[in-house]
């Protein structure tokens, strides 16, 4: 299963920090994860052996373009930020 993180078609994103694999309880229980402190401003960790989202959560101050979804859901985009012909107006760039 692939999961985009982030859409580099919609923002232009080209982020390059690595992946960490980590194998560690999650809530009580053994599992393969996938951590990523993610150019887009939020850290996500997924289990890599089924790909579930187990948490999105920003790290940075200022993030315009998206707020944290529920426990387990995928940040959502802010409609306010949309693109315009001079790109989107959002943080973090």
């Amino acid at each position: 299963m692939v999961f985009p993180i982030h859409s580099a078609r919609r923002v232009g994103l080209d982020a390059q920090q690595p992946l960490v694999l980590a194998d560690a309880e999650w809530e009580g229980k053994p599992r393969k994860l996938l951590l990523d402190a993610n150019r887009n401003g939020f850290f996500f960790v997924l289990d890599r052996t089924d790909g579930k989202l187990l948490l999105a959560k920003p790290f940075v101050q200022k993030i315009t373009w998206a707020h944290e979804g529920g426990r387990g859901e995928r940040p959502v985009m802010n409609p306010i930020n949309s693109l315009r012909k001079k790109g989107p107006a959002s943080a973090p760039r």
